[in-house]
C-alpha cells in the first residue's frame, strides 16, 4: 500500500515543488524556490478544490513551469493543514 504524503506547512510544499522542478527542468532548488514565490493558504470554505496557491516570479517561461508543476502537485495534494489543525495534531 502506498504511503500518502500530507503537507503540514507551505514551506514543505515549496520544497516539493522546487525538488520536482529542479529534477525535471534543471537548475538549482534555490533558484526554483525563488521562482515559486510564496505559497498562500486559502480558506477551504471558499476554495473547495484546493486550499493553496503559488505566486510565481521570474520570466514567462519560469512562471509557466511553476504553474504546471503546481497543477500536477495540486492534483495529488490539494490541501495543506491549517495552523489550528497542526496545533491539534501536536497536542494529541
Amino acid at each position: 500500500m502506498a504511503t500518502r504524503v500530507h503537507f503540514h506547512t507551505p514551506d514543505e510544499l515549496v520544497d516539493l515543488l522546487a525538488t520536482l522542478i529542479a529534477g525535471a527542468a534543471g537548475g538549482s532548488k534555490v533558484r526554483w524556490r525563488k521562482a515559486i514565490g510564496p505559497v498562500t493558504q486559502l480558506p477551504t470554505w471558499c476554495n473547495i478544490r484546493s486550499n493553496w496557491r503559488v505566486t510565481p516570479r521570474g520570466s514567462d517561461g519560469e512562471r509557466a513551469v511553476v504553474e504546471q508543476a503546481a497543477a500536477i502537485v495540486r492534483a495529488e495534494h490539494p490541501y495543506i493543514e491549517s495552523q489550528q489543525e497542526r496545533r491539534g495534531r501536536l497536542n494529541s
